[in-house]
């Protein structure tokens, strides 16, 4: 992915550890971010402020979530993030 976004110049891939600042108080860490060259103005002093257009989150194989991976679904549920 990072590698097809590089060559066609699509905007920035980002790799865990990343704080995306959702919000106020909403802090998430996905494993994976894609930033659009049309919303690069979310990246602000090195951090991220806002919305990425796409966030990745690779969730174990058990049934049950731990509280870290609930607290990323719904923050992206309300953030206003267009895939994930």
């Amino acid at each position: 992915m990072n590698i097809y976004i590089m060559e066609n110049n699509l905007g920035k891939c980002v790799f865990a550890p990343v704080d995306v600042y959702l919000g106020d108080s909403s802090v998430v860490q996905p494993d994976i971010i894609f930033i659009a060259n049309a919303n690069a103005g979310i990246i602000k002093d090195g951090k991220v402020k806002g919305a990425p257009d796409l966030i990745v989150e690779v969730l174990s194989g058990n049934k049950t979530r731990p509280a870290g991976e609930e607290k990323l679904i719904r923050s992206i549920r309300c953030s206003g993030i267009f895939h994930h």
